[in-house]
Protein backbone atom coordinates (compact mmCIF):
# COMPACT_ATOMS: atom_id res chain seq x y z
CA UNK A 1 0.00 0.00 0.00
CA UNK A 2 1.46 3.25 -0.96
CA UNK A 3 2.03 5.82 1.61
CA UNK A 4 -0.51 8.43 -0.46
CA UNK A 5 -3.37 5.26 0.28
CA UNK A 6 -2.30 4.67 3.67
CA UNK A 7 -2.50 8.08 4.67
CA UNK A 8 -6.00 8.54 3.47
CA UNK A 9 -6.98 5.72 5.25
CA UNK A 10 -5.91 6.69 8.49
CA UNK A 11 -7.56 10.00 8.27
CA UNK A 12 -10.54 8.48 7.35
CA UNK A 13 -10.62 6.38 10.38
CA UNK A 14 -9.32 9.34 12.23
CA UNK A 15 -12.32 11.61 11.11
CA UNK A 16 -14.55 8.20 12.39
CA UNK A 17 -12.94 8.31 15.68
CA UNK A 18 -13.91 12.35 16.11
CA UNK A 19 -17.53 11.57 15.13
CA UNK A 20 -17.58 9.10 17.80
CA UNK A 21 -16.77 11.67 19.97
CA UNK A 22 -18.89 14.27 18.26
CA UNK A 23 -21.83 11.19 18.76
CA UNK A 24 -20.92 11.12 22.49
CA UNK A 25 -21.23 15.06 22.77
CA UNK A 26 -24.69 15.23 21.10
CA UNK A 27 -23.61 17.24 18.24
CA UNK A 28 -25.43 15.40 15.23
CA UNK A 29 -23.81 18.35 12.47
CA UNK A 30 -20.65 17.35 13.57
CA UNK A 31 -21.43 13.77 13.61
CA UNK A 32 -22.71 13.81 10.04
CA UNK A 33 -19.68 16.11 8.65
CA UNK A 34 -17.44 13.55 9.73
CA UNK A 35 -18.96 10.58 8.62
CA UNK A 36 -18.72 12.44 4.70
CA UNK A 37 -15.62 13.30 5.54
CA UNK A 38 -14.61 9.58 6.30
CA UNK A 39 -16.08 8.21 3.16
CA UNK A 40 -14.62 10.58 0.61
CA UNK A 41 -11.24 9.89 2.21
CA UNK A 42 -11.75 6.17 1.66
CA UNK A 43 -13.76 6.94 -1.66
CA UNK A 44 -10.63 8.75 -2.45
CA UNK A 45 -8.17 6.27 -1.62
CA UNK A 46 -10.16 3.13 -3.50
CA UNK A 47 -10.32 5.51 -6.80
CA UNK A 48 -6.30 6.31 -6.48
CA UNK A 49 -5.80 2.47 -6.70
CA UNK A 50 -7.99 1.59 -9.13
CA UNK A 51 -7.35 4.42 -11.67
CA UNK A 52 -3.66 5.81 -10.67
CA UNK A 53 -5.72 9.54 -10.28
CA UNK A 54 -6.02 11.62 -7.23
CA UNK A 55 -9.77 13.34 -7.89
CA UNK A 56 -9.95 15.97 -4.92
CA UNK A 57 -13.33 17.78 -6.02
CA UNK A 58 -16.15 16.39 -4.04
CA UNK A 59 -18.56 16.15 -6.83
CA UNK A 60 -15.95 14.41 -9.02
CA UNK A 61 -14.75 11.50 -5.82
CA UNK A 62 -18.67 10.57 -5.53
CA UNK A 63 -19.09 10.67 -9.62
CA UNK A 64 -15.37 8.34 -10.40
CA UNK A 65 -16.41 6.44 -7.12
CA UNK A 66 -19.71 5.67 -8.27
CA UNK A 67 -17.78 4.70 -11.88
CA UNK A 68 -15.10 2.36 -9.90
CA UNK A 69 -17.54 0.99 -7.28
CA UNK A 70 -20.05 -0.76 -10.20
CA UNK A 71 -17.68 -3.10 -11.27
CA UNK A 72 -16.46 -4.00 -7.60
CA UNK A 73 -18.83 -6.62 -6.66
CA UNK A 74 -16.58 -7.18 -3.17
CA UNK A 75 -18.15 -3.69 -1.63
CA UNK A 76 -22.20 -2.73 -0.92
CA UNK A 77 -24.00 -1.79 -4.13
CA UNK A 78 -24.93 1.07 -1.63
CA UNK A 79 -21.67 2.80 -0.84
CA UNK A 80 -22.16 4.97 -3.68
CA UNK A 81 -25.44 6.47 -2.87
CA UNK A 82 -24.72 6.63 0.67
CA UNK A 83 -21.33 8.76 -0.54
CA UNK A 84 -23.77 11.23 -2.06
CA UNK A 85 -26.38 11.21 0.94
CA UNK A 86 -23.60 11.42 3.29
CA UNK A 87 -22.34 14.87 1.27
CA UNK A 88 -26.04 16.26 1.84
CA UNK A 89 -25.67 15.97 5.53
CA UNK A 90 -22.20 17.81 5.34
CA UNK A 91 -24.19 20.67 3.23
CA UNK A 92 -26.76 21.17 5.41
CA UNK A 93 -24.46 20.66 8.35
CA UNK A 94 -21.45 23.15 6.86
CA UNK A 95 -24.53 25.70 5.31
CA UNK A 96 -27.91 25.37 6.37
CA UNK A 97 -28.86 28.51 8.81
CA UNK A 98 -32.60 27.19 8.92
CA UNK A 99 -32.96 25.85 12.36
CA UNK A 100 -35.35 23.40 10.72
CA UNK A 101 -33.18 21.92 8.76
CA UNK A 102 -30.66 21.19 11.23
CA UNK A 103 -28.94 17.42 11.28
CA UNK A 104 -31.14 15.17 14.11
CA UNK A 105 -28.80 12.70 16.16
CA UNK A 106 -30.24 9.77 15.00
CA UNK A 107 -29.79 9.86 11.20
CA UNK A 108 -26.24 11.35 12.40
CA UNK A 109 -25.15 8.27 14.02
CA UNK A 110 -26.85 5.96 11.27
CA UNK A 111 -24.51 7.48 8.62
CA UNK A 112 -21.59 7.36 11.19
CA UNK A 113 -22.59 3.62 11.53
CA UNK A 114 -22.34 3.45 8.10
CA UNK A 115 -19.16 5.11 7.56
CA UNK A 116 -17.66 2.47 10.13
CA UNK A 117 -18.90 -0.32 7.01
CA UNK A 118 -17.97 1.89 3.86
CA UNK A 119 -14.12 2.62 5.76
CA UNK A 120 -13.66 -0.52 6.87
CA UNK A 121 -14.96 -2.95 3.16
CA UNK A 122 -12.60 -0.16 1.49
CA UNK A 123 -9.35 -0.46 3.71
CA UNK A 124 -10.12 -4.32 3.16
CA UNK A 125 -10.22 -4.06 -0.31
CA UNK A 126 -7.03 -2.55 -0.55
CA UNK A 127 -5.43 -4.39 1.89
CA UNK A 128 -5.82 -7.28 -0.22
CA UNK A 129 -4.91 -5.48 -4.09
CA UNK A 130 -1.58 -3.88 -2.47
CA UNK A 131 1.40 -5.08 -1.49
Amino acid sequence: MTAEVAALLAKARNLLTEGEAMQAAALPNAVGRAAYLAVFNAAMAFIYVRSGRVVKTHRGVRAEFARLAREESRLDPGFARFLSAAYEMKVVADYEADPAIFLAMEPAAAALATAHRFVAAIAALLAEETP
